[in-house]
């Protein structure tokens, strides 16, 4: 990991960067509960969901994911990433919500972090999260993550990718057996939220077409902000294989796993039982070989 942040080094302003970096991620080590904590946060914020896709194909499957939070102030802002969105369906999935919504669209040649700047652009809410439209959630994720973020004071809280379904394998497995909430410098870039005053002090989202997730946390951290990520509980990282831009074969995620199940299995991620009857856009989970 540190090697890999060092690849990152071009001038002194890296320079100064990583030294910051790392003295961030010593700090997450060795006493962050200590200094996290101090800040008491007892209200409701609202919540803005931000969300990127290319795949008008998933607009729907992203939609139920929000539709099914049952957080009590939310909207969401989606970025239409390049062509192929038909806008009368579109608009006929976000009337399904009842929360308020709304679109922006940027061109297919606009890498990611910049397709989600512009969903943050349009966010109104005091805290940001970033939902994957390709993911499944479950109905407390947000409220999950809200509680994560005012009980323990971090700057950015998330949650571990633990629970993973793998459509070409057909089967659900899980990459962090027997962890804990902590303090850390891991979390899915899907689960990611903040407030929008600690967003723009850090600089917001990189301009970069990957591993944009992963520069958020690492500018927090570069930063001097906490970070904290919960258990998977709700969330359920899906692999198939189409547009990813972590592009990892799903043999990878099969050697990092310290358990495997058959089948399409949300239930095991704490995504009630009521999930395990649909299917994924173009995948039907329930006849995978």
């Amino acid at each position: 990991m540190v090697l890999h942040r060092a690849k990152r080094i071009r001038d002194v302003r890296d320079v100064w960067w990583f030294l910051r970096w790392l003295a961030g991620v010593v700090r997450l080590r060795f006493g962050a509960s200590s200094s996290a904590a101090a800040e008491v946060r007892s209200h409701t914020p609202s919540v803005s969901i931000t969300m990127a896709t290319n795949r008008p194909e998933m607009v729907s499957w992203a939609v139920d994911n929000v539709r099914r939070q049952n957080y009590p102030h939310l909207e969401l802002v989606l970025t239409l990433h390049g062509d192929g969105f038909d806008d009368p369906r579109v608009n006929a999935e976000l009337a399904r919500l009842a929360i308020p919504a709304k679109t922006v669209r940027v061109c297919g040649a606009a890498n990611l972090g910049d397709a989600l700047a512009a969903a943050t652009a349009e966010a109104a809410g005091e805290l940001l999260t970033k939902m994957d439209d390709d993911d499944l959630y479950g109905a407390d994720h947000i409220r999950q993550l809200v509680s994560a973020w005012r009980e323990t004071g971090a700057r950015l809280v998330g949650k571990l990718p633990e629970w993973t379904y793998l459509c070409e394998h057909n089967v659900t497995i899980r990459r962090y057996a027997g962890t804990r909430a902590r303090y850390r410098y891991r979390m899915s870039g899907g689960t990611m939220m903040i407030t929008r005053a600690d967003f723009d002090h850090i600089g917001g989202w990189r301009s970069v077409p990957r591993g944009v997730d992963t520069w958020l946390l690492d500018d927090v951290i570069a930063g001097g902000g906490m970070v904290y990520s919960a258990p998977g509980c709700g969330y359920l990282v899906i692999r198939h294989g189409r547009g990813h831009t972590n592009d990892r074969k799903e043999e990878h995620y099969l050697r990092l796993a310290e358990s495997v199940c058959d089948g399409w299995r949300p239930s095991l991620a704490g995504i009630p039982d009521v999930a395990d009857a649909g299917s994924f856009p173009g995948f039907d989970c329930r006849s995978a070989p």
